[in-house]
């Protein structure tokens, strides 16, 4: 299973987080023991035991009781300190920024359950909101039952205004780096051949294409290549066997000192693209000298510690004034056609 967020890395985020709201409750038992804020020393004793208790539930792999219970800590905490000290402290913004946690973890249980969540990042959203607005109503006019002194509030209120960006911030870089991995994966997935690593037809094309816009396909040649005598190879020796031998080509036609293109069209062809040395016609030469690198190699079928003959046929074309893409490859293709009916193993040009 392979994706951004694995069942490790949502374990190793869940400590990360745990420690975190840790530190960050011991802080604020000191603080409110300092300034003998009672509710809250007594309420943050209970956040400690708890966050402690945290590593447990993470050990034990019970992320999504852990995240249930962590919000409902977080909300009634936010809750208690705002009726103690008043809005000004800022504590009501963790109920903000704690809702992009929600959500995250509502991911990572997605992710870690093949598709099912344990949570409910828009439940425990509602539920943050809903505090959030009620505080407001509920303090307009009411008194907080501990005063402290406008310096002390104004260091709280900066230090939580921190903490909500902080928490904002990363999460929405996570977030682009998660939407970039996504990307990547799928971009790979739709244009690389999972069996060879090749380029696959879809690549290819636009690659053609990006050529014909940059009005550069005078410059080139492409090749049709097709594994001679394939459905024998697969018939004999089986179908495992087969895919290797469209691997060992892969790893042929891609060689650097070929200085080619090379995607998988389809099945056993492989279509390679080549800048020309001369403006009339395709290097014979250099094609050529690929498909005896191909007869040369050693393929062999170990069960029988046996060697297979491992050929192609390659049919190549230049590019011709105002051909579109599927005719130039059809011209590569009915040459390859041709080299198969006058005996296979042999490059037409």
């Amino acid at each position: 299973m392979e994706y951004f967020f694995n069942q490790k890395i949502a374990r190793n985020m869940s400590l990360l987080l745990n420690t975190v709201f840790l530190c960050m409750h011991i802080f604020f038992f000191t603080f409110f023991a300092y300034y003998n804020v009672k509710i809250m020393e007594s309420f943050n004793i209970f956040s400690i035991i708890f966050y402690f208790a945290g590593f447990l539930f993470i050990g034990k792999k019970k992320l999504a009781m852990y995240i249930n219970l962590m919000g409902l800590e977080v909300v009634v905490h936010m809750i208690l300190a705002v009726i103690c000290l008043g809005i000004g402290y800022g504590f009501e913004m963790c109920l903000i920024s704690i809702v992009a946690i929600f959500f995250y973890a509502e991911y990572f249980s997605l992710k870690v359950n093949n598709g099912k969540s344990n949570v409910s990042g828009s439940l425990l959203s509602m539920l943050s909101l809903t505090s959030y607005i009620s505080l407001i109503f509920a303090m307009k006019n009411r008194e907080p039952i501990y005063v402290i002194n406008d310096t002390v509030q104004l260091f709280m209120c900066v230090a939580m205004s921190l903490i909500t960006f902080l928490v904002l911030i990363v999460s929405l870089k996570l977030m682009t780096l998660v939407f970039l991995k996504s990307e990547a994966r799928l971009s790979k997935q739709a244009e690389y051949d999972a069996l060879t690593g090749l380029p696959n037809r879809h690549y290819i094309l636009r690659h053609l294409n990006q050529i014909l816009e940059k009005n550069e396909a005078d410059g080139y040649w492409l090749a049709m290549v097709d594994i001679d005598n394939f459905k024998s190879i697969n018939d004999t020796y089986g179908h495992n066997f087969g895919d290797k031998a469209l691997k060992s080509l892969a790893e042929i036609l891609s060689d650097e000192k070929h200085d080619v293109t090379v995607c998988r069209w389809g099945g056993e062809e492989f279509l390679i693209i080549g800048r020309l040395m001369e403006a009339s016609r395709p290097p014979f030469e250099k094609i050529d000298a690929i498909r005896k690198q191909v007869e040369e190699y050693e393929l062999i079928f170990e069960a029988e510690n046996k060697r297979v003959p491992l050929t192609v046929t390659i049919g190549a074309a230049v590019y011709s004034n105002e051909t579109s893409i599927e005719d130039w490859v059809s011209i590569a293709d009915k040459r390859l056609y041709v080299g198969k009916y006058n005996g296979k193993n042999r490059v037409v040009c």
